[in-house]
């Protein structure tokens, strides 16, 4: 592992700061980040074939994560994509699973990470599933029909907007130093766009809002399953944009599905998930995923976004 990998993915959010010193502009982090190799990843499979194929990703499909996801999704065909170590990379794997879970012919395929803790009733979400037309439908999109589980949601919106530069600054100047580096680096690397999403905590909503320039665009998001039918998977070879390294790559879908006018539908579903168990919590997380920022203001500013956020009517 080079230095600045070893930077990049440190626990001690300064080492990452640090890295983002090494850069002058987001042009050069693209560069480096598509430059990164991949881990490999081995395929797994539980289950007999079905009209709904689960992908899991998961470090260690010998794991007990991988054994309650097993369980929890017993009476579907699963294929379990393991991958691991410092060249981990999440887009890829999710890729390359849904690729060998397109082989079995479902109807549908779900991606899930390993850190599920609780469903519903999968028959539910199999019944759903299967009384909607998978001939017309891309994606299909969760949402909770019950307030009941952490992380829960009645209904899933991503929010983005252009970012307020003359408050961001203000509020560099007031807030602690972690907010104000974080400030910071957007500015050096010229990100445009600010967002947050339905499920944040109320004060993260109010405080991202107010950093917007005007009313953000609304979107229908994934919520932790993310349901593709098998004709549209089969027509992608990169559904998650793998220049991405472990974050950002589900916001640049939400965004993307929508700019392109995806035909979607939605499920009713709750589920528990603990979150954070693959890709770590914390600072160093956040900062790391300053990378990942700059890449989708580099493609979705080319993508005419800037005009898009002018245009959203109050």
């Amino acid at each position: 592992m080079d230095k600045l990998l070893k930077k990049f993915k440190s626990d001690d959010f300064k080492e990452v700061v640090d890295f983002y010193s090494n850069f002058d502009t987001s042009n050069d982090i693209i560069k480096w980040l598509k430059m990164l190799p991949s881990a490999p990843v081995k395929f797994f499979e539980r289950g007999k074939d079905s009209d709904i194929v689960i992908v899991v990703t998961t470090p260690d499909h010998n794991s007990i994560n991988a054994y309650k996801t097993e369980l929890l999704f017993k009476e579907f065909k699963i294929i379990f994509v393991e991958s691991s170590g410092p060249y981990f990379h999440l887009s890829k794997a999710v890729n390359l699973g849904i690729h060998e879970a397109s082989k079995h012919n479902p109807k549908w395929i779900i991606y899930s990470n390993d850190d599920l803790y609780k469903i519903e009733n999968t028959s539910l979400l199999k019944e759903q599933l299967l009384s909607l037309n998978h001939k017309n439908i891309d994606v299909v999109f969760r949402r909770n029909h019950k307030n009941m589980q952490r992380n829960s949601n009645v209904s899933y919106l991503q929010h983005i907007g252009l970012r307020n530069i003359f408050l961001s600054q203000l509020i560099s100047n007031m807030v602690q130093k972690t907010t104000k580096e974080y400030l910071n680096l957007l500015e050096k690397f010229n990100m445009p766009f600010i967002m947050y999403d339905s499920t944040a905590k109320p004060f993260r909503r109010f405080y991202t809002r107010m950093l917007m320039k005007s009313k953000p665009l609304e979107f229908p998001g994934f919520s932790r399953l993310f349901i593709f039918n098998k004709k549209y998977a089969s027509k992608h070879d990169q559904i998650f944009d793998e220049i991405y390294r472990n974050g950002s790559d589900d916001l640049d879908l939400d965004l993307s599905l929508y700019l392109d006018k995806v035909k979607y539908d939605f499920v009713n579903f709750n589920i528990g998930e603990y979150g954070g168990i693959t890709l770590g919590r914390g600072l160093s997380r956040v900062f790391r995923d300053i990378a990942n920022a700059a890449y989708f203001s580099d493609k979705f500013k080319n993508k005419g976004l800037i005009k898009i956020l002018q245009n959203v009517k109050s």
